[in-house]
């Protein structure tokens, strides 16, 4: 990673080099097709609905359908027997009610022929030879593309359904029904859904079980998962008791996570509600162990909620999760490619500008606790493995080694040792100002660590003579250095001797003081390779080596926090411009900033989680980045 030159701006220069290859203006400036980049708009709907009127309720469904696509949904979902409703009982024994609702799907096929949508309605449907099944049809393009049948049906407290239906659990078959047309019936299918571009491995495909299918042991989602599917639809008709709506996201969120899929879940409204049953309308998408979004629950308007999932990052986290590899395929499934496209323009998902970092305070405060608990143990650890007394750490007043001393003065805490025996070293150099220098001492004053300077000019300026570097001749001339014609002078070769230089100092004093060199260069550093080979990239132990920059800002001001007395001196550290302080200021007083060589590190660690947590492609970064900062918008 690590060649002795700038490697940081090598590597911004090739990333923005990369873009303007692969991502002409042009195909900037066109509107991205989302789903090009996995990603695909859900909806989870709840109607109103008329118990044991088909023709009412379905009215209202196409009604709902019709308004989701026009929202940009690719696929929408209804709750468990919505056709019907599911409290109409024994009236599903009923003939009349069968003809009634086979008559309704037809109408919303042909209602939403046009649609480029698949939709995942609850109906009953009556087979010829007599058995009844709680089933979901899978309908795109006028078509049913599926029909799904529940396998487990509830038989205890306030459920009785295997009074009506038939178990789907051994059913493979195919229909041909006048009305409905031809399809197959059986849990065993998945239905598979690309956009007109995208990877095959992107695509979507997704399987559906229903209601209690979730509660089993054994669950066909799971199933499903195995077999291939990466989306889980659920209808239900999951009726209100105290605790059950916290019971019910936890399941499907960890179902979510069991199978690295995304669940989508709607249950039954309030106008379901009849007898001593009341129904909440409960909609529910998550996504590999996170919850994406949540309705209201009992609102007698009905509910509607969208998401726009990403199957390319539950497609990566499978690749990443070794325990879903070797764990055995299911065979024997049917897959249903739709006869139609996704096409997503924009974007309905946030990401946070700092994606290290919580939003939430609370979770911050828990965080930033258990990183610097995680650093100063293993750093503890290594000092007792070796059988270290002392520790010697570089501090040049900036916020890397700021958080490394900190990290340092923990550990020795927790390990009874006296902070004398932390040796705090500060090499001013070239282009050293004073704010830092004093901050570093400031520090180490306040944290009791025993304190030193030892300047590296006058040996960085032998050893460039020694090397007949252009610059040796006028070194020693402040106005001649501050000339624009001589700047070209602070090259990386003038950089790295200093780098080079402080680190052979400081494992030196390791060897005297017979401890260890605490390393500081963070995870940001080392991902754009902001360091020197066999220069700062070299310690004993890098305590921050698995903490990016915007989140090492965080943890110093949630140490000050914690520390009132240190408050003021980490503040005035946070404030200051963050710069490697190898090149004197010009003429003007500007010193050398980081940023204007690697970019702002917002945007770099927006870069790296997304590369290296969601193995995203440079294409999908980038369009996030632009999603989320805005084009030509600075990040704050």
């Amino acid at each position: 990673m690590f060649f002795g030159f700038n490697f940081g701006e090598f590597m911004f220069r090739v990333f923005c080099l990369v873009f303007s290859v692969f991502l002409p203006v042009a195909s900037l400036l066109a509107k991205i097709n989302y789903s090009d980049l996995g990603f695909y708009r859900v909806a989870a709907i709840s109607p109103q609905i008329a118990i044991g009127d088909p023709e009412v309720n379905m009215a209202a469904i196409t009604q709902e359908a019709i308004a989701a696509v026009e929202k940009g949904a690719s696929i929408v979902l209804f709750p468990e027997l919505s056709t019907t409703g599911y409290t109409v009982q024994d009236g599903l024994l009923q003939s009349e009610m069968a003809a009634r609702s086979n008559q309704a799907i037809y109408q919303f096929k042909e209602a939403t022929r046009h649609l480029d949508a698949a939709f995942i309605l609850g109906a009953l449907y009556r087979s010829g030879d007599g058995r009844l099944y709680n089933v979901a049809f899978v309908i795109a393009k006028g078509e049913i593309q599926g029909a799904v049948p529940k396998t487990y049906l509830p038989n205890y407290h306030e459920f009785y359904e295997c009074r009506w239906f038939t178990s789907g659990l051994d059913v493979e078959e195919r229909v041909q029904d006048e009305l409905l047309g031809s399809f197959h019936l059986g849990a065993r299918q998945l239905f598979k859904l690309g956009s007109a571009t995208s990877n095959a491995a992107d695509a979507l495909v997704f399987g559906v079980e229903i209601c209690e299918d979730l509660w089993a042991p054994v669950k066909p989602s799971t199933q499903h998962a195995l077999a291939g599917a990466n989306v889980i639809f659920n209808l239900s008709a999951s009726n209100e008791l105290i605790g059950k709506d916290e019971k019910r996201k936890n399941l499907v969120v960890q179902q979510s996570e069991d199978t690295i899929t995304a669940y989508v879940y709607a249950s039954s409204g309030p106008t379901e509600s009849v007898q001593d049953t009341v129904f909440g309308g409960d909609l529910i998408i998550a996504e590999a162990g996170s919850l994406l979004s949540r309705g209201e629950l009992l609102t007698l308007e009905g509910g509607r909620l969208f998401a726009d999932i990403d199957v390319n990052k539950i497609m990566n986290e499978r690749v990443d999760n070794k325990s879903w590899g070797v764990t055995k395929k299911n065979a024997g499934y049917r897959i249903i490619s739709l006869p139609f496209a996704s096409h997503l323009e924009e974007l309905h998902r946030s990401y946070s500008k700092y994606p290290f970092v919580p939003s939430d305070l609370t979770a911050l405060d828990e965080r930033a606790r258990q990183i610097i608990k995680i650093q100063s143990t293993a750093l503890a650890r290594e000092l007792k493995a070796t059988r270290s007394k002392t520790a010697v750490v570089g501090i040049s007043g900036g916020l890397d080694s700021t958080l490394a001393l900190l990290v340092t003065v923990e550990a020795f805490n927790s390990l009874n040792l006296p902070l004398s025996q932390i040796y705090g070293i500060t090499l001013p150099g070239m282009g050293t100002s004073e704010q830092t220098k004093t901050a570093a001492h400031e520090l180490m004053k306040a944290l009791g660590v025993t304190s030193q300077e030892i300047s590296i000019v006058p040996a960085v300026k032998q050893h460039l003579k020694d090397i007949g570097h252009a610059i040796a001749s006028i070194m020693d001339d402040r106005e001649a250095l501050q000339k624009p014609e001589n700047r070209k002078f602070f090259d990386i070769t003038y950089e790295n001797a200093q780098a080079r230089e402080r680190t052979q100092i400081l494992f030196d004093l390791s060897n005297k003081y017979q401890g260890l060199l605490v390393g500081t260069g963070d995870l940001s550093e080392l991902c754009l390779g902001w360091c020197t080979f066999n220069g700062d990239h070299m310690a004993s132990y890098s305590v921050n080596a698995g903490v990016p920059k915007t989140l090492v800002q965080h943890l110093i001001r949630w140490y000050s926090r914690k520390h009132p007395q240190l408050e003021t001196i980490l503040t005035n550290i946070l404030s200051i411009e963050i710069s490697p302080e190898l090149i004197p200021p010009d003429s003007s007083g500007k010193i050398q900033s980081t940023e204007s060589s690697v970019g702002p590190y917002v945007l770099n660690d927006f870069f790296i989680y997304h590369y290296l947590k969601n193995r995203f492609s440079s294409q999908k970064i980038f369009c996030l980045a632009k999603h989320v900062f805005g084009s030509g918008e600075k990040p704050d």
